[in-house]
């Protein structure tokens, strides 16, 4: 297990994000008390009671078993604490386009926009739907206070100036 005692964890499966993220916090000036660590989310390597809040920005729809990633969060958040995801919808046409075509294609669009291919995830949209995250949040010991829904910009045109 890692101990916690910095201000900031920085954890992610993909080394390449965590590089945007370490950039970002450099950029704010939070660069100095944080610790950046590669993980699978669905078993985080840290001690129970570690944190106060969680965020996770786009890592759902990466997940393979729902539980497990649930119960781990839930395991490192101290009494009180408080877990917040930013996650594309399942139903959303974009991750139902996205969940009907093979991982192949996701490489091939991904390194046209500039991505290596090892930076490209399989998606599951397993934990992907407002009533699924409640589900599995209330079954885990979570207090789910609120679930909201929003369009963001569509990345994945972001590729060439006419789309």
């Amino acid at each position: 297990m890692v101990p916690f005692q910095v201000g900031v964890v920085l954890a992610d499966i993909n080394d390449a994000m965590l590089a945007v993220g370490r950039d970002r916090l450099f950029d704010a000036g939070c660069s100095h008390n944080t610790q950046v660590t590669q993980v699978n989310g669905e078993c985080l390597p840290f001690e129970d009671n570690s944190f106060h809040c969680i965020t996770i920005a786009f890592g759902l729809r990466n997940v393979t078993h729902k539980e497990d990633a649930i119960a781990s969060m839930l395991r490192v958040l101290k009494p009180g604490g408080v877990y917040a995801a930013k996650t594309p919808n399942r139903r959303h046409y974009v991750a139902v386009i996205a969940s009907l075509t093979p991982h192949w294609f996701h490489v091939f669009i991904n390194e046209r926009r500039g991505q290596p291919a090892r930076d490209t995830f399989p998606t599951y949209y397993r934990l992907n739907t407002p009533a699924t995250v409640r589900r599995c949040a209330e079954q885990a010991g979570f207090l789910v206070e609120e679930i909201s829904l929003y369009e963001g910009r569509p990345e994945y045109l972001r590729m060439s100036a006419p789309t």
